[in-house]
């Protein structure tokens, strides 16, 4: 049986202060035979890097998924999103299995996206998991468990791997097949949900002397209902710059323009992260140039920092932001193309 886990921050969690790394050790030890892997994506919510990055999972073609994405701080999820990602699973052969893990100030998982996610489980018959209400943990012991908000301990990392390992347990010893074709039945009548956002590698830089151009043809067959989503997966930190985000089409010249600036409280150090542009709904099948620029304006001016700037008098000619992977849904890609600012 292969099990992938795909999630945020918490599911990212290196060494003994991880499930995921403790509950491979548990694994290796025990007589189940089953491969696990994950997937996860640190400071990002289900709406962005869940929904962006789904064929990571699908390319490890695993049995299971368990989906950890009500640990970020999202209030509320697309429903769109949380059908597109759950029914793409089951098309590819794989069952979700959505788990509720707590944060120190939701203790219950009270918030609307824990109940979107429980409601949707139950209408489609695709299970959901709450670590709390099935181990008997009480919100006291939390300050043991969790270093912070939400992330684990060496101690609290133990028991979420004791409570996955017996998930695990269990599924592997019913047939998963069964529980895969009950959660079928419940979409028969709803259509395919089309292809996964496309990820393509890219590695380059937008800096005051580099910028990004994508190009993108529409395509209003697509789930999309016409609107075009991108995804940066980059490296943010203290040299980050701030973004202009321009959006042209061949039907309607400049359709939107928009200073755009991601620095946030950790910027203080550098770490990859996946960053949402604004939607864009064209309404037509057309082509779509997306731009961005570096800006000659201070990220951090409204910004408070956890930790003071090692070199806060950073200049604006050495701030760039480098990126891995361009992350695409609505349309087929035209062209990614990376220009020299002086040379536009």
């Amino acid at each position: 049986m292969k099990v992938v886990f795909y999630g945020a921050s918490v599911t990212a969690q290196r060494f003994n202060s991880g499930y995921y790394q403790v509950l491979q050790e548990r694994l290796a030890k025990s007589s189940l035979v089953v491969t696990i892997d994950r997937v996860a994506y640190g400071a990002s919510h289900l709406d962005w890097a869940g929904f962006a990055m789904i064929d990571k999972v699908l390319e490890l073609k695993p049995d299971i998924c368990f989906l950890d994405w009500v640990t970020p701080s999202s209030s509320e999820f697309c429903p769109e999103k949380i059908h597109f990602i759950s029914k793409l699973l089951l098309d590819r052969g794989c069952l979700p299995v959505w788990v509720l893990l707590p944060r120190m100030d939701d203790y219950s998982c009270r918030r609307t996206c824990c109940d979107q996610l429980r409601n949707y489980a139950l209408e489609h018959n695709i299970p959901c998991h709450e670590l709390l209400k099935e181990t008997g943990i009480v919100q006291a012991e939390l300050a043991d468990l969790l270093r912070d908000v939400v992330h684990t301990t060496e101690q609290g990392a133990v028991k979420y791997s004791e409570y996955f390992f017996k998930l695990i347990q269990y599924y592997s010893e019913i047939r998963i097949a069964d529980l895969y074709s009950l959660a079928r039945d419940t979409y028969k009548s709803h259509d395919e949900v089309g292809a996964p956002p496309a990820i393509y590698s890219v590695d380059g830089e937008v800096s005051i002397k580099s910028s990004l151009e994508i190009k993108v043809i529409t395509d209003l067959e697509t789930r999309s209902g016409g609107a075009v989503e991108v995804f940066l997966f980059a490296r943010i930190g203290p040299r980050i710059p701030c973004l202009s985000f321009k959006v042209h089409t061949d039907a309607g010249g400049l359709v939107h323009k928009q200073s755009l600036n991601f620095a946030d409280p950790w910027c203080y150090y550098e770490r990859n992260m996946l960053l949402s542009l604004p939607v864009i709904q064209p309404g037509l099948r057309t082509e779509v140039t997306f731009l961005l620029e570096a800006e000659k304006v201070d990220p951090f001016e409204s910004v408070d920092l956890r930790q003071p700037l090692k070199d806060p008098s950073s200049s604006f000619n050495d701030r760039v932001l480098p990126f891995f992977e361009v992350v695409v849904h609505g349309g087929s890609v035209k062209d990614i193309k990376l220009q020299d600012v002086c040379n536009r």
